[in-house]
């Protein structure tokens, strides 16, 4: 995997004159691994980010991502002071003084180490702790007849050569290595990556591995094709089964679509035919709204041809609907007055509880006003009849008739079907994975009541002196959220699942004063699941989230409130 440093700082001593134990220690050895320090976590560990082709730990069972606890069974620990750390550091398995460590521990080439490591139980919960051993290795010094530094006994020559591809073998085995180590690492720790991207780019890595292990067939050649089918094996995802009607949810929404769509033809035909006689026949030529005989036209109803978005003007901060040209006369609307207001407040929940894509074509229904308005279109001053919308229907999908209200609320024909969901929230002894679940679900109904009422009214922040700063009203999750979940779940992410869950983490007490309040919290790791190359597997990427928080509330002496979502995210 790695190619990590292929030789460490010089102990300082000869080897003539030391006996045969002290030569032996003196060789130059290391573990091979790559380490990143976690000397704050709890307990204290280093997280393996590469194991190196030349390393001892290669098929020990080692995992890149593994937490390294315990070394020959001495516990890693946070160094007391500055001091200590200076001291110690450097020499730290996978830091550039890890010789040192073994010359001190008298252990040569072939010497065995055992490591204690921590790993998560994927799927399922909590940590599994494990012993691995390997071997120390002194540094490769393999080289051609003419001197030429190989990756290894019977490897390529590091430099120099590319076998017909672009670069030289040790800058592409660095490439690997560094591609290995960001997606093999433990994603709890690691960044996230885009795994579908992510395996194209690797794809193009094949044919030069399968050359390597034809052409090399040494350890170097073993250890790349073993990191490119790990790392291929990461980024497909694993293959899923999944039960037939798994998409039953979004066949519920086309059907529940399809309903809503023909109370939207219906209502809007009924509404024409109510005011057909208070209808102009056409609406072009419009009536000069300086000129003309306005009064003969005011209080009428005008049905104006389908706009879009580019039909919206704004002029001086305000926007509104514009239908008509300088010839035929136009027709001005305000798209930030109450009755508009209403109409995109609509199409907001029809996006969250429908389908969250529309035809975004406006038509709209308005009342000519007595007053014209003027406006500038396109460094032209214009003059028009001025429109207060009455009815209008989007996308040929959703129609809302502004006249009907319910105090500020104009809903859309249809809604009703939404607002007779409302599923009852799981017991409060539900777990974090049954809470989640609740949420899927929810999400999959287009059930947002039940969805909002599964995240905290909370929120914990810690200040920088570690203090924590409880909030009993925090913003609720927004609207655009459950939108945006919404349209995952209906385009890209087929279902999802609780895959793993953390251990308990209590963040207050709750008992450092009579009637203090207890919080504790967990992490739960989310698996997304697509639809690729005809067959469902689990997929990453910067559009979906995988880690989730819940917390729950109680006291130190009594029994802890349900468990609520404190991740302010769409899926």
């Amino acid at each position: 995997m790695a190619v990590s440093r292929r030789t460490a700082l010089a102990l300082g001593v000869g080897i003539t004159g030391l006996g045969a134990t002290e030569a032996l220690a003196a060789v130059d050895v290391s573990t091979g691994l790559g380490i990143t320090a976690m000397l704050d976590a709890t307990p204290p560990a280093l997280r393996v980010t590469s194991i190196g082709w030349f390393s001892g730990f290669r098929d020990s069972g080692l995992k890149v991502g593994d937490q390294i606890v315990a070394v020959d069974g001495v516990p890693v620990t946070k160094p007391a002071n500055a001091q200590e750390a200076q001291r110690t550091s450097y020499k730290l398995i996978g830091a550039t003084g890890e010789n040192v460590r073994w010359a001190e521990a008298r252990k040569g080439p072939g010497a065995k180490v055992v490591l204690k490591v921590r790993r998560r139980a994927t799927p399922g919960q909590g940590w599994r702790t494990l012993d691995v051993t390997g071997t120390l290795q002194a540094p490769d010094n393999s080289r051609t007849a003419d001197n030429r530094i190989l990756l290894g006994p019977k490897g390529p020559p590091a430099m120099y050569q590319n076998d017909g591809f672009d670069g030289a073998w040790q800058p592409w085995a660095d490439a690997l290595a560094k591609s290995a180590s960001a997606v093999l690492d433990d994603p709890l720790h690691a960044l996230s990556l885009s795994t579908r991207y992510e395996l194209k780019q690797h794809l193009d890595r094949q044919a030069r591995v399968q050359l390597l292990v034809s052409k090399y067939p040494g350890p170097f050649a073993k250890a790349a094709m073993q990191d490119f089918e790990a790392m291929l094996e990461r980024l497909e995802g694993p293959a899923i089964s999944l039960p037939a009607d798994v998409l039953h949810y979004r066949e519920l929404g086309e059907a529940r679509a399809n309903e809503v769509r023909q109370k939207a033809q219906t209502g809007w035909a009924a509404l024409q035919a109510e005011i057909a006689g208070q209808t102009l026949a056409q609406p072009f030529p419009a009536v000069h709204p300086v000129h003309g005989d306005r009064a003969s036209v005011a209080g009428k109803y005008v049905v104006l041809p389908p706009m879009r978005n580019r039909d919206w003007i704004t002029e001086a901060g305000h926007t509104w609907f514009v239908s008509g040209g300088a010839r035929d006369g136009w027709y001005f609307a305000d798209a930030e007055g109450r009755e508009a207001v209403m109409m995109f407040d609509a199409l907001s929940r029809y996006r969250r509880l429908v389908l969250p894509n529309i035809a975004e074509t406006y038509e709209l229904i308005g009342q000519i006003q007595e007053e014209p308005a003027q406006l500038v279109i396109r460094e032209r001053a214009y003059f028009g009849l001025k429109l207060k919308p009455v009815a209008g229907l989007i996308g040929g999908a959703m129609f809302v008739d502004m006249r009907k209200t319910e105090g500020r609320v104009a809903r859309f024909a249809g809604e009703e079907i939404y607002r007779q969901l409302g599923a009852a929230a799981p017991p409060d002894s539900a777990s974090p994975v049954e809470v989640l679940q609740a949420m899927i679900d929810a999400l999959k109904e287009s059930d947002q009541r039940l969805w909002t009422s599964l995240f905290a009214p909370w929120s914990v922040q810690w200040t920088g002196d570690g203090r924590v700063l409880f909030n009993a009203n925090a913003v609720h999750q927004p609207d655009s959220y459950f939108e945006e979940a919404r349209r995952r779940i209906m385009e890209r992410v087929c279902e999802m699942r609780p895959l793993w869950t953390d251990d308990v983490r209590v963040v207050i007490p709750g008992d450092k004063y009579p009637g203090q309040m207890r919080l504790e919290e967990v992490t739960v790791e989310m698996q997304h699941i697509g639809r690729f190359d005809d067959s469902y597997r689990a997929f990453v990427d910067v559009t979906v989230h995988r880690w989730w928080k819940l917390q729950r509330l109680g006291m130190a002496d009594a029994a802890m409130g349900p468990w609520r979502i404190t991740s302010l995210q769409p899926i």
